[in-house]
């Protein structure tokens, strides 16, 4: 897969995962927070059986038992163990509020200020009112029934102050936790949709600014390596690392482009200069040629003099080891105008000659020089050429750099995957302790209803008078019943958001997973940057030993010209020699028909 493909797929998969965690979890807070309507279902049940049951701690019970035992005294027995139990159900609760975590004022009022009048209550049931009604004495029992009455009444004033300090606390209680679960939805609904813009802009942003120009790039790469040279490097006007990198290409794609109008300008100079040396050696045969010709109208005109025509050649040879003794003789005595005329042909052929070499040689001092500040441009360009390859070296180290530096930042990014998969960990975690919770609620609508069961029994036991109490118990057992599926409803659901938790935290980590891959896939593109450096580098070195042979050359050319200029010089002088000897060789006087000598 494709490094694009791979951030289209690790963008999706995070923002479902992200929005699906939101979801449930905004879900699963709904459900439970303070005022919704679990907790309001969990209150109402609380409420019901507060409503229909008689607290332990307010002895409301006990008077009426108390009344009931005065009004009826054959149930002695019976209203005694039934106050009994209430007493001790009193000082258990009693000894529970003593150390509850409640508000230090509220305890005061329940624990301390209820005890005085509760404690005058119970001494009136268990000192005068039983033991008076079990000894018949049904008017101390009445008096002791009213002096409990009394103490009922302060009972109860303080248990009304109790109630409204508690309903006030709990008002106050619920108002911040109402507070502090709309901050906690919207914080959570903040934090989702902060994470989903931060992911999807900066998915784009690497899409537009790193993927797309990368792919563009190396597109461009392949054609360059296939020998198009002729389309434009993309991306070379940015100024990030994008920008170095497609800069860099440019000069890499210059170079190539100046090295080859480098060779072909050097191939033209090398024919031009071996053309030039052709015709050199024509013209120096040529010259060798013409030499020979003079040597033999020479030696003809030697010949000829012997016989006295100044203007005739010898036609017949000597033999070579007496041809120039022959010619020193003839000429010693055919006397000095033969010679004299012999000399001023000679020295015209000779001026002729030397100025055909004279021209010759000022053309190829002509063609050196040209062909010297040729080599010494075609030096200035590869050393431009070194230059620039040198620096599309530096640039590909500094796009690898930039390679690096993408890597980074994508393991940073694997490490914020890691996070948000621990946060999802510490929901799930959050969502069992509320499994817990309520498991302890199930428990508490279990014991509820086996207080329901003991409160119909003993308003079984209780007969007509009890059946009020039975009817009640019955609503409370039903109660109990609907708290407990309730209980398990909401059970199911907290473990059903702990699945999709799960799967939300399955979803994370193949995100890290596709980060990994990304990170994999910058480190290849860094190994390619640095096979692209090295062969900058190649091509650099490569450049340099063609610059030190092109600087040699335009030595040898430099020493050629020297050398030209030096012939030039020579055969000017050979020149004014020859116009010097025809002006001494015209001082002299010659007849137009010399005398004819005969051979030796």
């Amino acid at each position: 897969m494709k490094i694009s493909g791979v951030m289209r797929a690790f963008g999706g998969a995070l923002a479902v995962g992200v929005v699906l965690a939101g979801g449930l979890a905004l879900f699963a807070i709904e459900g439970l927070r303070v005022g919704g309507p679990l907790f309001r279902q969990i209150v109402d049940n609380k409420d019901i059986v507060a409503d229909i049951l008689p607290p332990p701690l307010y002895v409301v019970e006990a008077d009426l038992v108390a009344t009931k035992l005065v009004a009826h005294p054959e149930t002695v027995d019976a209203a005694a163990d039934k106050l009994a139990a209430l007493r001790k159900d009193y000082d258990t609760r009693r000894a529970y509020w003593t150390t509850a975590p409640i508000d230090p004022a509220m305890r005061a009022v329940l624990v301390d200020q209820s005890a005085a009048p509760a404690m005058e209550f119970w001494r009136e049931i268990d000192q005068e009112i039983v033991p008076a009604v079990r000894s018949g004495d049904l008017e101390r029992a009445r008096r002791g029934l009213a002096r409990a009455d009394i103490a009922y009444e302060a009972h109860r004033a303080v248990i009304d102050k109790v109630v409204v300090m508690a309903n006030r606390d709990a008002a106050a209680v619920e108002a911040r936790a109402v507070a502090q679960t709309r901050l906690a939805f919207v914080l959570l609904a903040g934090a989702g949709a902060l994470v989903l813009l931060v992911v999807g802009g900066g998915i784009v942003l690497i899409s537009r600014r790193v993927v797309r120009p990368i792919q563009a790039m190396t597109s461009f790469m392949g054609r360059l390596a296939a020998g198009d040279y002729d389309r434009a490097v993309p991306f070379a006007g940015r100024g990030d690392e994008i920008g170095e990198m497609a800069n860099s290409v440019a000069v890499f794609r210059e170079a190539i482009v100046a090295r080859q109008a480098a060779e072909d300008r050097i191939a033209a100079e090398r024919g031009e200069t071996e053309a030039a040396k052709a015709r050199h050696d024509a013209e120096r045969r040529a010259e060798e040629a013409g030499r020979l010709q003079v040597v033999e109208a020479l030696s003809a005109a030697v010949a000829r003099l012997k016989a006295g025509d100044l203007t005739a050649r010898l036609e017949t040879a000597f033999p070579a080891a007496y041809e120039g003794l022959r010619g020193d003789f003839n000429r010693a005595i055919a006397g000095l105008e033969a010679a004299l005329l012999e000399v001023a042909q000679g020295a015209g052929g000779l001026r002729a000659g030397v100025g055909e070499i004279n021209g010759a040689i000022e053309d190829l001092s002509t063609r050196t020089e040209r062909q010297a500040a040729n080599l010494v441009r075609t030096a200035a360009a590869l050393g431009q050429v070194s230059a620039s390859v040198r620096r599309t070296a530096e640039g590909a180290d500094e796009a690898n750099a930039a390679v690096i530096d993408s890597r980074a930042v994508a393991d940073r990014s694997s490490q914020v995957v890691g996070r948000a998969a621990q946060a999802m960990s510490q929901i799930e975690s959050s969502s069992s302790k509320v499994s817990q919770i309520l498991g302890v609620i199930d428990e508490i609508a279990f014991q509820t209803n086996l207080l329901a069961l003991n409160a119909g029994v003993e308003a079984a036991r209780a007969g007509d008078a009890g059946r009020g109490f039975a009817v009640v118990a019955q609503e409370v057992r039903a109660l109990a019943q609907r708290s407990a599926e309730a209980a398990k409803e909401i059970k199911g659901l907290i473990s059903e958001s702990s699945d999709h938790v799960r799967s939300g935290v399955t979803l994370v980590g193949e995100a890290g997973t596709a980060l990994g891959d990304i990170v994999e896939r910058v480190g290849l593109i860094g190994g390619l940057m640095e096979q692209i450096a090295q062969s900058s580098r190649e091509q650099a070195a490569g450049l340099a030993e063609v610059d030190q042979a092109v600087r040699q050359m335009d030595q040898v050319i430099q020493q050629n010209a020297a050398m030209a200029e030096q012939a030039t010089a020579a055969s000017r002088g050979l020149a004014d020699d020859a116009v010097r000897l025809e002006a001494q060789v015209e001082h002299f006087q010659v007849s137009s028909d010399p005398p004819t000598w005969a051979a030796a």
